[in-house]
């Protein structure tokens, strides 16, 4: 048999993997991501997170140090947020950095978010009965999205109406996920009686079109 020795260098700290509680991540639920230091071998160093070029500071809290052998210390970095559409293709990146060294430790982590398509409602038209004349009111909500980037696009026939239509920048609900609300005014002409309006919904991420 053979014994074994591992050399561990005093200044050296070890840094784990990330972990991700919970592992299976759910838009609108909270996420901690941990990140375990040992053989820290003084207190003077600095920590910080980062959603992408962002640098996050609600959220963090740092365990206090614990006393290893030969004078090292151990502790727990962990950052903790609701996961929303907004984090999308957003790495998480943990820093170290003692403070008497230029030296930066990185530690980098990608999200494994999926895409989501939209639900699209019906178009609600008012009146329910437009005349000749009146204004014509047409609207549609489009819900549960993932990541934000979406086309809409009003049109009757041939002819679209996009700089008179109305699209709300999209908006983070309480599900994590993107909604959008968009609307269209026109006043009913003789020529419009036998044409369809229509509403068309592009996802580039999903691919998803609805119309």
């Amino acid at each position: 048999y053979r014994h074994t020795y591992q050399l561990l260098i005093k200044g050296s700290p070890r840094f784990s993997e990330f972990v991700l509680e919970p592992k299976i991540l759910k838009f609108g639920k909270h996420l901690t991501v941990s990140q375990t230091m040992n053989g820290l071998c003084h207190k003077d160093f600095s920590i910080e997170w980062y959603k992408g070029d962002n640098r996050v500071t609600e959220g963090v809290v740092n365990s206090s140090l614990t006393q290893e052998l030969q004078n090292t210390y151990s502790m727990i970095s962990c950052l903790k947020f609701l996961l929303t559409a907004d984090d999308f293709e957003k790495d998480l990146i943990f820093h170290y950095k003692e403070n008497n060294k230029t030296d930066v430790f990185k530690r980098r982590c990608h999200l494994p978010l999926k895409r989501v398509p939209p639900k699209v409602s019906e178009i609600i038209h008012k009146p329910d009965r437009p005349k000749i004349g009146e204004t014509l009111t047409l609207s549609c909500t489009v819900d549960d999205f993932c990541p934000g980037d979406i086309a809409i696009l009003w049109s009757k026939g041939w002819t679209d109406f996009a700089e008179e239509q109305f699209v709300q920048v999209p908006r983070i609900g309480e599900n994590g996920l993107y909604s959008t609300f968009t609307q269209l005014e026109v006043e009913l002409k003789p020529d419009d009686e036998p044409e369809e309006f229509s509403c068309e919904i592009r996802h580039a991420k999903t691919n998803d079109v609805a119309e």
